[in-house]
């Protein structure tokens, strides 16, 4: 044999090994698939765009996900492994046909005779075939269901065939006012409820994520088809398969006392119960903080004397359970909320520690000592997404961003969308303005601005109050700037924090707003990117300004025509929150976090969410396989600019940067301050100072956060702004002097090698 019948030998033994037997499910997942992805393309052509190659091949990957999993074809296929779980991420990004795909699978199984029809003869032959389906759909928002359901019936699916269950109000007389009111949409929906029999029958369901979350103990019977699990879920945006809660000890210790004051001078006699209950979980927590520190304390002294030591082992904690769960509950959470109304200001959240509870009994619970998170904290989880709960299509744009959602190891992603280029973001723009953005931050500054007082505000003196002023007033003239210079035709949307301790970003920002001569509740007539039958232009009335929180600013297209979307600040989860979140996704409470770890997954989560909000705008239009113009603005603090820059940069391929506002970050203050304090105030006899010493020196009142302390220093140590000073250790020393070398006998740097003087902040 030579060369070439060799080879062409070899090419029919590897189509051999690679040709797939088509089974039943397998051709009834393509034969769905093929329908699903013609109904895609049909409803692409109202919009104005024409479809790159990648954006029509994106829709037939999501729609071909949903159909091998729903007829279980997958394990024919050769590559099949994001499979293996049935679980998949779909990372398709936003506005490039994910909802499209759902719906038009859904009307495609309908067309084709494959949905479940309820007659148990006929499901029960089909099934021999694969050919029976029942579905559900979840969102965040109900709105988002009741959209996805207009979608259908529009599509020729009959009513008759779908459920759209919720937990709101419904009031036909105000359909219109909920739909025009966040305040009503909070507690209304614009359609009715499906009753619990309604939604069993249904081969199509339409339901909040919280109702599968509700039913994870009884593995999902709540949404179940005639009793038995669905054949798949369409689960819209991220999953995070358990529910995570974390309570600062000493801030519950301090709640207690405080309960206990206000207990002497009312008369809800469910709140001595509550109290009883909580000084007894309290009293355990303190005996495990208290176990882990005399262990570590113990290492610490069998490292010294002997080099070795035995790591410090957590335990869970059981708290005390609660006799008649169902009511006590419902009883301690009315006493709370009457508290909470009267002493709203000075009652801390106490809720962390009652969602903890699950039906009046706690879960397993674990301290964690300061360490990789600040101060010592009580952590829970509980997994709402049990591990039964499959087949599941996850469709999330952020998916990639996420670590919390990496960790889980049950979700398969779906590779083929990894490195495809399927939406450039060439024409959106992030200005971003270098300073603190945390919700402490930013909210401290407003509510100055708006001369409101917090509890956080009551130590600062007056110097530093009239700063803070200062600092807000120029905030919100920077975002109110914005838009003022803005067409007065163009939407815009703002993301703000939600109201907390009196103050209310959205009210400040309505006010300025007035302030500056212009309607927060203005309608404006925009260029729709539909069009309509005959070929014209759609225009649609919209509000001119928009307004969304942070958090919650993710699957609704309602301010798609936003060509500017401004964050107010920037949502960060807490340490604690993230070491209970990476403990809840790894199923192991006593996991033990690293700093590092926390940092990465602050950061990370921080770029998802901010993804997410700025795809609220126009940016999730594609034409020609281009995000359609716009601005964003937002707030990135120095210390995290970077790894959440770099995230978004690999999100949205082609997008630009550019400074918002000159003033220099406040780290950059610190730099400046810090070579100030080392060039011209430290004698020319000093050559080494302990950064304590520098720091009490610089900032007498400690009004400078540690982190931004920190960046600041290293700003001015790398740099040249300190000249030949360095760190050593905990110390600065001046380069090639005496000073500049190790000297174990005094390891924190603290004596003056001329003058044998410890140096200290009163020596400056």
């Amino acid at each position: 044999m030579n060369r070439h019948q060799r080879r062409a030998a070899e090419a029919r033994e590897a189509q051999a090994r690679h040709r797939i037997e088509k089974t039943p499910g397998l051709r009834l997942a393509e034969e769905l698939a093929d329908h699903a992805h013609q109904i895609v393309m049909s409803m692409l052509t109202t919009f104005e765009s024409k479809p790159t190659e990648l954006q029509m091949q994106a829709p037939y990957r999501v729609v071909g996900d949903m159909a091998m999993l729903a007829f279980r074809a997958w394990p024919h296929l050769r590559e099949n492994e994001r499979f293996r779980t049935e679980r998949v991420a779909v990372t398709l990004d936003t506005g490039c046909g994910k909802t499209l795909s759902v719906v038009a699978f859904i009307a495609a199984a309908y067309h084709l005779g494959m949905l479940a029809t309820g007659n148990l003869a006929r499901d029960s032959e089909a099934n021999e075939e694969l050919g029976a389906l029942s579905i559900v759909v979840t969102t965040s928002r109900i709105e988002d269901l009741v959209d996805i359901q207009t979608h259908l019936l529009n599509l020729g699916v009959p009513q008759s065939v779908i459920a759209l269950q919720h937990g709101k109000r419904f009031d036909p007389n105000r359909v219109d006012e909920v739909r025009k009111s966040p305040r009503l949409a909070a507690r209304y929906a614009t359609v009715p409820s499906a009753s619990d029999e309604q939604a069993s029958a249904a081969p199509v369901l339409l339901c909040a994520q919280a109702r599968i979350r509700m039913g994870a103990e009884q593995d999902c019977a709540n949404i179940h088809y005639r009793g038995a699990p669905r054949s798949l879920c369409l689960w819209d945006e991220v999953c995070i398969r358990s529910t995570s809660r974390a309570i600062d000890l000493e801030a519950l210790d301090a709640g207690v006392a405080c309960l206990s004051k206000l207990s002497r001078v009312t008369s809800v006699i469910a709140l001595s119960d509550a109290l009883a209950w909580l000084a007894e979980c309290i009293e355990r927590l303190q005996a495990e903080r208290d176990r882990q520190l005399g262990e570590r304390e113990y290492a610490k002294e069998q490292r010294r004397l002997t080099g070795l030591s035995d790591p410090v082992i957590a335990r869970r904690v059981r708290l005390p359970t609660v006799p008649d769960p169902e009511t006590r509950f419902d009883e301690w959470v009315q006493a709370f909320e009457e508290l909470d109304d009267k002493h709203g200001h000075d009652l801390p959240d106490l809720t962390p520690l009652l969602n903890m509870i699950a039906n009046g009994q706690a879960y397993p619970v674990r301290v964690l000592t300061a360490g990789a998170v600040k101060n010592e904290t009580v952590i829970a989880f509980a997994v709402t997404v049990p591990n039964s709960f499959k087949p599941v299509v996850i469709l999330d744009a952020s998916h990639e961003l996420s670590r919390i959602a990496a960790l889980d190891k049950s979700i398969g992603v779906d590779p083929w969308f990894a490195g495809k280029e399927i939406k450039r973001y060439r024409d959106v723009t992030l200005h971003v303005w270098s300073r603190g953005a945390g919700r402490g931050s930013t909210e401290k500054a407003l509510a100055a601005a708006a001369d409101l007082r917090s509890k956080a505000m009551a130590s600062l003196s007056v110097e530093a109050l009239e700063d803070l002023k200062r600092a807000g007033r120029k905030m919100v003239a920077e975002y109110i700037g914005v838009i003022r210079d803005a067409p007065a035709n163009e939407q815009s949307l703002f993301v703000t924090f939600l109201p907390k301790h009196g103050i209310n970003s959205e009210r400040i920002l309505r006010d300025a707003l007035v302030k500056a001569g212009l309607d927060p509740d203005e309608e404006i007539e925009v260029l729709t990117d539909r069009k309509d039958r005959d070929g014209n232009a759609v225009y649609a009335t919209v509000r001119r300004f928009g307004f969304l929180t942070h958090g919650k600013a993710t699957a609704t297209s309602e301010f798609r025509y936003a060509r500017r979307v401004l964050l107010l600040g920037t949502h960060f989860l807490g340490d604690a929150d993230v070491a209970a979140a990476i403990a809840g996704q790894r199923q192991n409470l006593l996991v033990e976090p690293t700093r590092a770890e926390i940092t990465e997954v602050i950061c990370a989560e921080a770029a998802a969410t901010i993804y997410q909000e700025i795809s609220r705008g126009y940016s999730r239009i594609v034409r020609d396989g281009e995000a359609g113009r716009m601005d964003a603005y937002l707030m990135l603090p120095g210390i995290f600019d970077k790894a959440i820059w770099d995230a978004l940069q690999r999100r949205m391929p082609g997008v630009t940067r550019k400074d918002w506002v000159s003033e220099p970050a406040l780290e950059q203050k610190v730099a400046r301050e810090v070579s100030e304090f080392l060039l011209h105030v430290v004698p020319a006899r000093v050559n080494r100072v302990p950064v304590k010493a520098a720091k009490k020196a610089i900032d007498p009142r400690g009004e400078i956060k540690e982190t931004t302390w920190r960046t600041g220093r290293d700003l001015a140590l790398k740099g040249d702004l300190a000249g030949d000073w360095r760190l050593h250790r905990r110390t600065l020393v001046r380069v090639g002097s005496d000073a500049d070398v190790a000297d174990d006998s005094d390891p924190y740097g603290t004596t003056d090698r001329r003058t044998d003087e410890v140096t200290s902040g009163a020596d400056f």
